[in-house]
């Protein structure tokens, strides 16, 4: 089978998404379901002028300590099913990264249906996406001083994209969403199957949060069942305190409000933010696309001494060979050289990097190479010391 790779050809939509819908064992689509990426962000396989494989980059930002990454958020991965086995997941993949350095992305993002594909070209997990069910009876009953909520219709998901930029810029591990995302959350919004209400708080007119809540997926009797559902919500603590008390007296009916909110916002929804139960987690997988740029966006803790490196990456020569990691005032800067005193593939450093994995637990299990003393260990642990990340968006 003769395979060529490339970007997808606008009369080739169609084919792509019969291709999407087998792999992911969905209906057939005739047409885009939804708003999709453009097509410079797609490439696909062909074999015999037939579609055979598809991959697409979105174009987010991802949040490390308040510092915006730019980030290339891969979504689409699919090979016909008489193509599989013959590497044409992994060449896409590979074409995906080069074309996010292209894009300026330093990391990426996507969340697996198999770790064993993305492991192979450089991914390792890197933050974690859940659901959490709230009961009911423990949401927030209090509404702040100067906070209304108001019910809204789906035109507000034109208007609060700075809300949400400043809550994910406090929140570790949050994406920067894209335009194709903000059309993607309207539009499921607009096409939703069940019930969906849009609270919005304000205070003194302007809006500082919002909580669009729908019921349960096989539903569709508003507020009647048991467990119900937040679309989407995000904003000041204060704005999510109203929208829960409201939620709490509007929703008598419901159990549970489900939420991929993490912990450092539940505080805000519940008077006892222990009693929220995790009901589904998903790994996410992340990686580092381009080394020498993503150091110095993500800065870090401070560390005396300098930080070398020996980063194995087969699929991108920019990160692989050794590199010296070292606050010069208050710039952090990596330059090539040193001794590679840690010896680490790029998979485990974007482990690191993102927060999900200790390098004190990574070299106890001897991932950091044999020539990493305590005082390396500590050095890389201080300079990547950080809350543990969290993604509440899909995509």
């Amino acid at each position: 089978m003769d395979i060529d790779y490339g970007t997808i050809h606008e009369d080739e939509w169609a084919e792509h998404f019969t291709l999407l819908s087998q792999a992911f064992n969905g209906p057939v689509k005739e047409e885009r379901p939804h708003p999709y990426l453009s097509a410079d962000k797609v490439i696909v396989a062909r074999s015999g002028g037939a579609l055979v494989g598809a991959a697409a980059v979105a174009d987010f930002g991802q949040v490390f300590e308040e510092n915006v990454l730019p980030m290339g958020g891969v979504t689409g991965v699919a090979v016909a099913p008489h193509a599989t086995g013959r590497g044409v997941a992994r060449q896409l993949m590979t074409d995906l990264l080069h074309r996010m350095i292209e894009m300026g992305h330093v990391v990426s993002l996507l969340s697996p249906s198999t770790s064993r594909l993305y492991r192979s070209v450089g991914y390792e997990t890197a933050n974690t996406w859940m659901w959490r069910a709230l009961p009911l009876d423990a949401l927030r009953s209090d509404v702040p001083d100067g906070i209304t909520v108001e019910l809204a219709g789906t035109e507000v998901f034109d208007d609060l994209r700075g809300m949400h930029e400043a809550h994910a810029r406090r929140s570790h591990g949050w994406l920067i969403r894209d335009e194709w995302l903000w059309s993607r959350k309207k539009w499921m919004a607009e096409n939703s199957e069940t019930h969906m209400r849009i609270w919005v708080a304000k205070r003194d007119g302007v809006p500082v949060a919002i909580g669009s809540v729908r019921n349960k997926a096989d539903s569709n009797v508003a507020f009647a069942e048991y467990d119900f559902q937040f679309h989407d919500v995000f904003g000041e603590p204060d704005g999510l305190t109203a929208i829960a008390a409201t939620l709490r007296t509007q929703s008598t009916m419901a159990g549970y409000l489900h939420t991929t909110l993490g912990p450092a916002d539940l505080p805000a929804l519940l008077d006892r933010p222990e009693v929220a139960e995790v009901r589904m987690q998903d790994p996410m997988m992340g990686r580092i696309v381009d080394l020498p740029a993503a150091v110095p966006m993500r800065g870090g803790g401070r560390f005396e001494g300098a930080i070398h490196l020996r980063v194995h990456d087969p699929l991108l020569p920019r990160n692989d060979g050794a590199f010296v990691i070292e606050w010069s005032g208050d710039e952090l800067g990596i330059t090539p050289g040193g001794d590679g005193t840690i010896e680490v593939g790029v998979g485990d450093l974007s482990s690191m990097f993102s927060g999900y994995q200790a390098p004190i637990s990574l070299a106890a299990r001897g991932r950091l190479g044999p020539s990493a003393g305590d005082a390396d260990v500590q050095r890389l642990g201080r300079w990547l010391a950080c809350p543990t990340p969290v993604v509440t968006d899909a995509f």
